[in-house]
């Protein structure tokens, strides 16, 4: 069994809603006011390869790695008529030899790195796919809001394009030590239970992930809500995007991200 196949299976139907454009609108937007207009980009946990499609037809040169063969197997279809990279790796330990301007971690992937350690891996795998002065932006949720507001139980119902009806719940379990939800995903097709699976998920504190990002050689210059570069987040800010530049050298040392409250 693939890594998360069975939630990889329908992930696309959860997930047909979704504002892909828009998101990577933004990402682009963000990289502008930080003076890259990006030619290049490395979507880092790309999945089934839908923000990759459209920094594709925004006219960027676009690879992506995912640790899932199957949603690797719905990347390359949708995007068998584009010139670019698809690979199966690890955020923690990918490498393709290749530097971007810009890398992407989207939908909170980054969040799966539970431990420091790993975390600090994933920002290395960034810095490593940088050229100096490119940018990593990636999102994930904000430990002050989660904390403040806590996880609930969740069920959702979708019908895919054969039209069953797919079920899923998830039943969240808040670790205030570890500093991560564990999310219990239970999921059904047509009544019948078809698929049960655990996946741990970090929440980011600023000046820890300043400091991580940091010792990967990255300097972290805006933290904002997601979808919204004016913001500034608070508590009630549970999706958080974090923008990080490629220092010249090995490390770097953040001066104090835009978008936080002093």
């Amino acid at each position: 069994m693939g890594v998360f196949e069975d939630y990889a299976r329908y992930y696309d139907v959860y997930y047909r809603e979704k504002d892909y454009a828009t998101e990577v609108a933004f990402v682009l937007e963000l990289a502008r006011r930080h003076g890259l207009e990006p030619r290049s980009v490395l979507d880092m946990g790309c999945g089934t390869g839908r923000h990759m499609e459209e920094f594709l037809r925004a006219g960027l040169r676009a690879d992506g790695f995912d640790l899932s063969p199957v949603m690797l197997e719905r990347a390359r279809q949708r995007l068998k008529d584009y010139d670019c990279q698809l690979s199966v790796g690890n955020l923690t330990s990918f490498s393709n030899g290749r530097t971007y301007d810009l890398a992407v971690s989207m939908f909170a992937v980054m969040g799966y790195l539970t431990d420091n350690d790993s975390l600090r891996a994933g920002f290395a795998t960034a810095r490593r796919h940088l050229r100096p002065g490119g940018l990593l932006i990636f999102d994930g949720w904000f430990g002050p809001a989660v904390l403040a507001q806590r996880p609930t139980t969740r069920r959702h119902e979708y019908t895919d394009d054969q039209g069953r009806h797919i079920q899923r719940l998830a039943f969240p379990t808040l670790d205030v030590v570890r500093e991560r939800v564990t999310v219990r995903y239970e999921i059904g097709v047509d009544g019948q239970p078809v698929a049960e699976e655990t996946h741990h998920m970090r929440f980011f504190f600023v000046q820890l992930t300043q400091e991580l990002l940091a010792q990967a050689g990255l300097t972290l210059e805006r933290v904002c809500p997601f979808l919204d570069a004016d913001g500034v987040v608070s508590e009630n800010t549970w999706n958080v995007t974090f923008v990080a530049r490629a220092a010249a050298g090995n490390t770097g040392r953040s001066r104090g991200p835009e978008g936080v409250v002093p």
